[in-house]
């Protein structure tokens, strides 16, 4: 989202941040980047998602889903005053909210404001992936009629990827865009102090990256020790809170600057096993010019990049080999780093000029 306000600010746009807080951040942060543009906007520490009484009634007779929310569920009605008032000081051209179940702050600004929904993903019966993989859901779910209502509420709908805009327009929702990650770049460089053998797996702890972490080390990874013995996984982030360790995984947690761990990688993998959206892991690879292997998901709404900007493969045999292939194959890694960086460079380009014609 930085990334996004910053590309918004480079073309020469003005941007106000109201962070409605419902998941904190650091607000010291984000005063001292933002200035007086930056305006929190507090959400009731007691407010909680409340089923209805008719919702209780229909779950306990076992005809409603347990797993989806109502649209607005995790919108507070305490916010709208201070959003009103926003609007009126600042008197904005264009008000941008990001996921569908916060649409509702759209409905405080008036209609000469050119309303926009960041998506970030689709939540139409997103509970199903979880379930798909023995997982518990989590987070937000809810029905492709209360998402058609949440979406409707702006002018125009952006997607992470085209496979979800396509998804949107399915809906019967008609201004919809596909507005990507802007990745920071750095340039293949063959100074980079890449450590041989060394794969990096980078994520948080939510539970499709620790199922998919888990998937690699157990299938995939002895494969690839029988062809480089010496091979070790760099594990980055949250997620190596939730991992045992064991001989040839190296669990670094939370680390202040990536580019170390992304220089001494020869190749990066992201076997994500579930999930939807723009893998973010996948595009910050390539933005700094890495081999990386994925799985098809992995690779979801980047398929003009599969096999030439990355590599996909989705059976455990199949991308262990792909990964092998890359530890031994040194002028084939290089030349995929070429391809991903420029993949990385067009991407981000393209984004810019949807992003221009979006605001313009």
């Amino acid at each position: 989202m930085l990334r996004l306000l910053n590309a918004m600010i480079a073309l020469g746009h003005e941007v106000t941040f109201a962070h409605i807080e419902r998941e904190l951040g650091d607000r010291d942060a984000m005063k001292t980047f933002w200035g007086d543009r930056y305006r929190p906007i507090a959400y009731p520490s007691e407010h909680r998602v409340q089923r209805s009484l008719i919702q209780r009634a229909l779950k306990r007779l076992g005809l409603s889903n347990p797993h989806n929310y109502r649209l607005d569920d995790f919108y507070s009605e305490s916010v709208n005053s201070q959003l009103q008032a926003l609007a009126e000081e600042i008197s904005p051209q264009v008000a941008w909210v990001e996921y569908v179940f916060m649409s509702a702050a759209l409905l405080n600004f008036p209609d000469s404001v050119w309303r926009i929904v960041d998506t970030h993903d689709v939540f139409s019966d997103r509970y199903k992936r979880f379930l798909s993989q023995g997982q518990k859901p989590q987070w937000f779910s809810t029905s492709a009629k209360e998402e058609k209502q949440g979406l409707s509420r702006a002018d125009a709908v952006v997607a992470i990827q085209s496979l979800e805009a396509e998804f949107f327009r399915n809906l019967g929702l008609k201004n919809v865009v596909t507005l990507g990650d802007f990745v920071p770049l750095t340039a293949p460089s063959p100074t980079r102090n890449q450590v041989p053998g060394s794969l990096l797996l980078v994520g948080s702890a939510n539970s499709s990256n620790v199922h998919s972490a888990e998937y690699f080390i157990k299938q995939c990874l002895p494969i690839i020790k029988k062809e480089v013995p010496g091979v070790e996984l760099m594990v980055v982030g949250g997620l190596s809170k939730e991992l045992q360790p064991q001989q040839g995984v190296r669990l670094l947690g939370r680390v202040e600057n990536l580019d170390d761990c992304y220089s001494q990688a020869q190749v990066v993998i992201n076997p994500v096993q579930f999930g939807s959206g723009l893998k973010i892991k996948t595009m910050e690879a390539l933005g700094f010019a890495r081999a990386l292997v994925t799985t098809q998901l992995g690779g979801e709404g980047l398929e003009d990049g599969w096999h030439s900007a990355f590599c996909v493969a989705d059976t455990a045999p199949l991308f262990a080999a792909a990964v092998v292939q890359l530890l031994q194959d040194k002028q084939g890694r290089e030349a995929l780093e070429n391809r991903a960086f420029e993949y990385a460079r067009r991407t981000n380009q393209n984004n810019v000029q949807m992003l221009e014609k979006l605001l313009g």
